[in-house]
Order: C-alpha cells, then sequence, then structure tokens
C-alpha cells in the first residue's frame, strides 16, 4: 500500500482532500481525515530559475556514500513528483499558496520538478512521509 503510487493533486482534490500550506520545513507534510474531508498539509516552496541546478546539487550530497542524513530533500522531491502531474496540479498548489515564485507558467513549474533526478531513490521501509502514504 505504500508504495503504490497515488493520484495528482487534482484527483486528491475531486476525492474530498483539502490542500492547505503547513510550514517552509520540507519535512512538514502531514494528512488528517476528518468526517467528510481530509486535509494535506504541504510546506510552501519557493521556486526560482535555480531551483533546478541548486536542489540537484542538495540530492547528489545526500547520495554521496559518506553522507549521513535522513533523505529529506530527495524523499520531498519524489513525493512531490507524485502529487504534480500537469499545470493544473500546479495551479491548485500556487492557489493555496503551497507553490509561489517567480516563475511565470505552471507548466514550468511542471518541468522543474520532472526534471530534478533522484537517481531512483525510494525510502520505501522507513518514509519520512510512510504515514502520510497511508493515509491518502
Amino acid at each position: 500500500m505504500v508504495n503504490s503510487p497515488f493520484r495528482s493533486v487534482t484527483d486528491l482534490k475531486a476525492n474530498g482532500i483539502h490542500f492547505r500550506r503547513s510550514s517552509s520545513c520540507l519535512t512538514d507534510i502531514k494528512f488528517t481525515s476528518f468526517a467528510f474531508y481530509s486535509e494535506l498539509r504541504l510546506p510552501s516552496f519557493y521556486l526560482t530559475d535555480n531551483t533546478k541546478v541548486y536542489f540537484s546539487n542538495i540530492i547528489a550530497f545526500e547520495m554521496s556514500p559518506e553522507t549521513r542524513t535522513d533523505f529529506a530533500v530527495t524523499t520531498y522531491f519524489n513525493f512531490m513528483k507524485a502529487l504534480i502531474h500537469n499545470a493544473n496540479d500546479v495551479k491548485v498548489l500556487r492557489e493555496k499558496g503551497i507553490l509561489y515564485g517567480l516563475l511565470a507558467s505552471n507548466e514550468e513549474v511542471v518541468e522543474i520538478f520532472k526534471s530534478i533526478d533522484t537517481y531512483g531513490y525510494s525510502n520505501r521501509t522507513r518514509g519520512l512521509f510512510r504515514n502520510v502514504k497511508i493515509g491518502i
């Protein structure tokens, strides 16, 4: 169940999941289920022209064999890649104040998330967002 892919932002929204901003910490992702709807809290994320280079370097650092890390950035990008499939997904996240920045189009944001390589890393067994994925 944890390893199965879940749907995009627009699909989740259509199924009663509301999106809210949590904080600016990339690991601050929470899922809460209520009686008639659910809420997925995601950290706010500022996008610029340098986002791809900056976070690609951080992910490469996390992948270094001598680095002791919880793979927070890599796991965050894997999680967001699962949520963002098209420009409509980005539009919803921008409307909620979760994604913001200098990029002009939602398509650019989709391309940035798709282009950031996480080197096939999957934190399946002890994942940072395991409970969130189970909840969804």
